[in-house]
Parts: C-alpha cells; structure tokens; sequence
C-alpha cells in the first residue's frame, strides 16, 4: 500500500519541531511531503491492517443490534419445538406453543413497532420456512396447521387463523367450527392487513396487495387483491 500523489501534494509542510514531537529527531527540517514519502516507501504493505485495504470497516451499532437480535432469537422462541440457525428477533413478539413450532434457517421476525402474535393451539402446527420475514404487528395463530413457506415476506399487521373460533349461526355462535389447514408457498409476498382464512392455499411466486381478504385459493404466479381477494393479473414465471 502506498499514498497516491494527489494525498502527499495536498499535505502542508511539516516543522521541524512537529518531526521530532511526532517521529523523534530529525536533526533536520523535513517537509511533510518528504516524510510521508519516506514512511510510504520504508512500510511495506503487509504491515497495512486488512480491514483498511479498501474494504468496509464494520459498523458497531449494526453489530450490536444484530447480536441482540440473535439473543432474542433464544429468548422468545425458547419454547418453539425446532429452531434453525442464525434466526434473528427483534424486539418483544408474544410467542404461545401449545402445539408444535418451527422456524427454518434465517427466519426474521419484527416487533419491536407492534408485538408480533404467534400460536400454536394444542394439536396444532405453525411452521415457518427459511429465510421467511414475518413483519411487526401480525398475528399467526394455527389451531390445525399453518405452514409459511421459504423466503416469503408477510408484511405489517397482517393475520392468519385456520379457525374462525366461532360458528356463524345465532344458535350455535359459541360452538367451535373445524379447522381448515393455510399453505403459504415459498416466495409469496403478503401486503400491510392482509388477513388469510381457513382452507386457504396462496401458490408459489404469487403477491397479495395490502388490506385485502383472502378466502379462496390464490394460484401460483399472480397478483390477487380486494375483499374478498380475487386474481387481479398474471406474474411472470422466472
């Protein structure tokens, strides 16, 4: 590593006086110039640190929020059933295992603006695949099973239940209805408030817009929004 001519020109001459404080004596006056020449050529570039060679130097602030958010990772899902490396947490999510819960690789929750809801009913599944980012706010509760698959982005606020807990008749209104399993598909891309209901299967590479009401199906490769959602247009196949 040397310093290039236009860092040595652009240096004031340096005092005798500055020498000896900063470099011991001279026993001569030296311009700055000269002796930044010196010590570019004497220093070989072994010597230079790596992290000063062109490359990034970590920023600390980062580093820290990431470590916290790994140790949140082992606090909030310490009783998941299965937890993958490297998954991050930030902030305080509600977390409820009565059932069984798993979080792939590299599974990012967010609740440090709105607490994040995640359940887990007796009997019950919810599963969340790599890579996943689950957005502040929501709430995820599986009393049969839901199931998030890889590298999905479920954005703010959004809600999944595969049971509406209660039936619709005035008579039966406290009864308990079934359960219908949700299969988000890997790289599905849910809006701000979506809400997805029982039985409902979103496909592979499709998107969701903000608010709307999922209560059928959603085919691979589209765009599906509205209450209720319908498909709004085709996406293209990668």
């Amino acid at each position: 590593m040397t310093i290039s001519d236009w860092d040595v020109q652009s240096l004031p001459p340096l005092r005798a006086g500055d020498a000896e404080g900063a470099f011991g004596s001279t026993g001569s006056t030296m311009s700055g110039r000269a002796m930044l020449r010196t010590m570019s050529d004497d220093a070989p570039a072994a010597n230079v640190p790596e992290l000063s060679r062109g490359r990034r130097l970590p920023n600390w602030r980062d580093l820290a929020e990431n470590g916290r958010a790994v140790a949140g990772a082992r606090w909030y899902l310490r009783h998941a059933t299965s937890v993958g490396p490297r998954v991050r947490v930030y902030g305080r999510p509600i977390v409820r295992n009565h059932g069984t819960m798993i979080f792939g690789e590299r599974v990012k929750l967010l609740s440090n603006v709105a607490r994040l809801e995640l359940v887990a009913m007796e009997g019950g599944t919810l599963e969340v695949g790599e890579g996943t980012l689950l957005n502040h706010g929501g709430s995820v509760c599986a009393a049969e099973r839901v199931r998030i698959g890889a590298r999905c982005l479920i954005g703010p606020h959004t809600m999944m239940m595969d049971n509406d807990f209660h039936r619709i008749e005035p008579a039966r209104r406290y009864e308990w209805p079934e359960s219908g399993p949700i299969e988000i598909a890997d790289n599905v891309w849910l809006g701000a408030r979506v809400i997805v209901l029982r039985g409902v299967t979103i496909g592979e590479g499709s998107c969701v817009g903000s608010g709307s009401v999922v209560v059928h199906d959603v085919p691979p490769y589209t765009f599906a929004s509205g209450v209720p959602a319908r498909v709004i247009k085709d996406l293209p196949v990668p």
